[in-house]
């Protein structure tokens, strides 16, 4: 079995921690990992340096000492109800660009994009179809696949493409999901009610996909990481109602139809033998007691 040494960015992050935390809890033989992002926390993960994406001689530092043969690239700005354009650009793109460039010789790239680069629709989306992303956020994952496809056709990565959907779990620390079940009891919404239908992952399943895709042969895929049935926002948040045990104070503005981002897992099941344990509701609903940290 050959020597795999991964690199991980982002690792501080919510995906990222509940990598750290798989590591550990399932070590492989011949696999060395290091664990990267903007915050100090080498306390807390032994194999961690810190690493601004910005800083393209740190990075090269970085990747000649531990020598990866595979990036998990998780490092982003998350937010996309949040746009902010400077921030994202600085980190999802030109940060990506900076560890394309920075790399020495060709490695098995594991990318974190989004199903927000697709925009709406309330047909469900194959990985083919055309990508109308209608946010900032959106656009940067779309620009930055784009950026891999190239780097693909010069030799310099073979790109793993995992375009994820909302995720929740342990260590979920922003997002509507995160604040209801914080105690935040007023929100407003813009557009009709119920807002959207957007599917979620519970983050463990998410974890499965990416580590299948570390062990992934061809030289690339793009695939949609996410389950095929979706989540209102309405029943999102009568969930939460029932884990906090009061009523939420939603109130909504606009006659903005539903956004609808519905996505088949096929390509998934049939490279990476990947399947979500659990559906949107029952993922948010495990998600919001790991939030809790009710076992």
């Amino acid at each position: 079995m050959s020597e795999k040494r991964i690199l991980v960015t982002g690792s501080t992050g919510f995906i990222g921690r509940n990598l750290v935390d798989w590591s550990y809890k399932y070590p492989q033989e011949n696999t060395t990992w290091l664990f990267t992002g903007a915050r100090y926390l080498s306390t807390i993960i032994p194999q961690y340096e810190q690493l601004n994406l910005n800083d393209s001689k740190q990075i090269k530092e970085i990747l000649g000492k531990f020598q990866p043969t595979h990036i998990i690239h998780l490092a982003a700005m998350s937010s996309p109800r949040k746009d902010d354009p400077t921030k994202i650009i600085d980190v999802n793109i030109k940060g990506t660009m900076n560890l394309l460039e920075s790399m020495e010789k060709s490695v098995d790239f594991i990318f974190a994009s989004s199903i927000l680069i697709y925009g709406s629709n309330e047909n469900c989306f194959y990985e083919n179809d055309r990508c109308q992303p209608t946010s900032i956020y959106g656009m940067s994952k779309l620009a930055c696949e784009n950026l891999l496809n190239i780097y693909f056709r010069k030799g310099r990565i073979r790109p793993r493409i995992l375009r994820l959907c909302g995720n929740v779990g342990r260590y979920l620390s922003h997002g509507r999901i995160y604040e209801g079940v914080s105690g935040q009891k007023d929100f407003k919404m813009f557009g009709q009610e119920p807002w959207s239908y957007v599917p979620y992952c519970y983050v463990g399943d998410t974890i499965k996909a990416i580590m299948a895709s570390v062990d992934y042969n061809k030289p690339s895929l793009v695939a949609n990481i996410t389950p095929t049935d979706t989540a209102s926002l309405k029943s999102i948040f009568g969930l939460v109602e029932k884990r906090v045990g009061y009523k939420l104070n939603v109130t909504t503005q606009g006659a903005e139809p539903p956004e609808h981002i519905c996505c088949h897992n096929v390509k998934a099941d049939y490279e990476l033998k990947w399947k979500p344990t659990y559906g949107s509701l029952d993922g948010i609903e495990i998600g919001i007691n790991e939030i809790q940290g009710i076992k």
